[in-house]
């Protein structure tokens, strides 16, 4: 199946969301891939459905064999980086009433750059991924956003109507792409780290609708 740009679609209902210390998938040398990152897609994907233990409408039983563009839900398009190749960009499995975990291996699928429909907790390993834009807006996520935020390399990151709540990490300071960043829309409390300050390229910060508390940073304003 092929789309344009990259994006992810999971709607899923999941009964945790979690990283599985999974074995490392083991590859058939037989199998014939078009390019490294296809294989690296086989991969993630082969564990991510080893990890889905109720897929009542059988939405990822053809996700075998190497051809993993034209899995159930899968969708292919050139890379941005080097149209060239090409990759898998998105996975739309709306109301697949799918339940398992996300395996660690999902991290090898480095062309996609949006999540969308998910629930409960964020894996501080998502901010390790090389992403250009992360939206993680109008979801259920919960629990606190990970100190690894800060290791983030996007330009544009939005965590907007969710159920985040606790403090903005510290580390908000070291993402020297960003762009804009919004937090609108959550239960998140205490004050604004100061570190925010230093997000020198940042045009847009957006923390409405929350519940900070405390002075602003005086960085913020000039």
């Amino acid at each position: 199946m092929k789309a344009f740009g990259c994006f992810l679609l999971f709607s899923l209902l999941l009964s945790s969301f979690s990283s599985l210390s999974s074995t490392a998938q083991e590859i058939d040398v037989q199998l014939k891939f078009e390019n490294l990152r296809l294989k690296r897609a086989y991969k993630a994907l082969q564990a991510w459905k080893n990890s889905i233990f109720s897929d009542p409408f059988n939405m990822t039983e053809s996700w075998v064999g190497p051809d993993v563009c034209s899995y159930y839900g899968v969708f292919c398009s050139p890379a941005l980086d080097d149209p060239s190749l090409t990759v898998v960009a998105g996975i739309d499995i709306n109301h697949g009433d799918i339940a398992g975990h996300l395996p660690p291996e999902l991290e090898l699928l480095t062309d996609i750059a949006l999540y969308n429909d998910f629930e409960g907790p964020l894996p501080p390993e998502l901010f390790e991924l090389e992403l250009d834009a992360l939206f993680l807006n109008n979801n259920r996520f919960t629990s606190t956003i990970p100190e690894t935020l800060g290791k983030s390399t996007v330009s544009v990151a939005v965590f907007a109507n969710n159920k985040f709540s606790g403090c903005i990490p510290k580390s908000i300071g070291n993402m020297a792409n960003l762009n804009e960043i919004t937090f609108s829309n959550n239960s998140m409390v205490g004050c604004v780290p100061s570190e925010i300050g230093l997000l020198a390229n940042a045009s847009v910060i957006d923390l409405s609708s929350n519940k900070f508390t405390g002075e602003l940073p005086t960085a913020l304003g000039a």
